[in-house]
């Protein structure tokens, strides 16, 4: 269930294609890490390298 809400809120950021997705920062004590699927983390990356970001 969180995987599929932070790839819905995902999708504003590749619809919006102006603002670059920040990446992940590390987990704080007590939080889980969530992992994109590969095709979703390769789309991240490329719409930031599009963007001049990282």
């Amino acid at each position: 269930m969180a995987l599929d809400a932070l790839i819905d809120a995902l999708a504003f950021y590749f619809d919006d294609e102006r603002r670059a997705i920040p990446l992940p920062s590390a987990a704080q004590r007590g939080e889980q890490m969530i992992g994109l699927p590969a095709d979703v983390s390769a789309a991240v990356l490329q719409l930031n390298k599009e963007l001049g970001v990282g």
